[in-house]
């Protein structure tokens, strides 16, 4: 994995400054795939998180580092008061224009920080972070959720975790992405990484995702027109973790649930 050479703020800029109103657009039954790589579209953890959130009514949320924060805009429209934390301005201008059309702008806020360094000075009933805190120091950005989450509130995210040796050191003789979109700060969550988060919080529940349907496989299956595929393999490989779970080291994302 190469360093672009950019800081985080001008990479993330430069990513959502090529996508345009139809990619940021959110219709009904979409779920929140990242828009710069649409293969995740169509996997079945995107859909879980969705479950995860749809709920949330009436509730003081953050979203973390969401982009074009469709996750944000969402919990918003669902009657919530929602700050959302992105260092992009780009993707926060792009945000804005997306709640415009979604008639919400008035539902939310919108700070311009680096969530590692924040200090978030306020507690909230739900804090949200979509495939986004591994691209910070772990440990600091957790320990900043704990602070500004209330008592017996929750965070709720989706990663990617890498939990074996064998496969990490696979990861870095033979890559594969589809898109240039890594940079030197982003690291798949280990074995340490979730341990910490269980003995931050009172209470864990870890959802673990993707053992075959990995980034290699969903990419060629979405290249050569197999959307469905995708999708349906990708249910079955959440309900085969759940009956096997000698397999959960083998998966590549999972999502979270932390209560305080």
């Amino acid at each position: 994995m190469k360093d672009s050479g950019l800081s985080q703020d001008e990479f993330w800029d430069h990513i959502y400054n090529d996508l345009t109103i139809e990619d940021i657009s959110f219709g009904e039954g979409e779920n929140f795939y990242p828009l710069h790589y649409k293969p995740r579209k169509f996997l079945y953890i995107e859909d879980f998180f969705l479950e995860c959130i749809k709920n949330i009514y009436n509730k003081r949320v953050i979203s973390i580092g969401g982009g074009i924060d469709k996750i944000g805009v969402y919990l918003a429209k669902n009657g919530n008061e929602v700050t959302m934390v992105e260092i992009s301005e780009i993707a926060i201008r792009k945000t804005l224009l997306l709640a415009k059309r979604m008639s919400i702008e008035s539902g939310i806020q919108i700070n311009r920080m680096d969530w590692q360094i924040a200090k978030p000075g306020q507690h909230f009933d739900v804090i949200v972070a979509h495939d986004s805190l591994h691209h910070m120091d772990w440990e600091k950005s957790v320990e900043n959720v704990y602070l500004a989450l209330k008592d017996g509130g929750v965070y709720i995210s989706m990663e990617p975790v890498c939990l074996l040796n064998v496969i990490k050191f696979l990861h870095k003789r033979f890559p594969f992405r589809s898109a240039p979109y890594l940079i030197s700060q982003e690291a798949e969550l280990t074995v340490k990484n979730i341990d910490f988060l269980k003995k931050r919080f009172r209470r864990t529940e870890i959802f673990f995702f993707d053992t075959f349907t990995r980034a290699s496989v969903t990419y060629i299956l979405y290249k050569f027109g197999f959307r469905g595929m995708i999708r349906f393999l990708s249910r079955a490989d959440f309900h085969l973790i759940r009956i096997l779970p000698f397999l959960k080291p083998l998966s590549s994302y999972v999502v979270i649930k932390a209560y305080k």
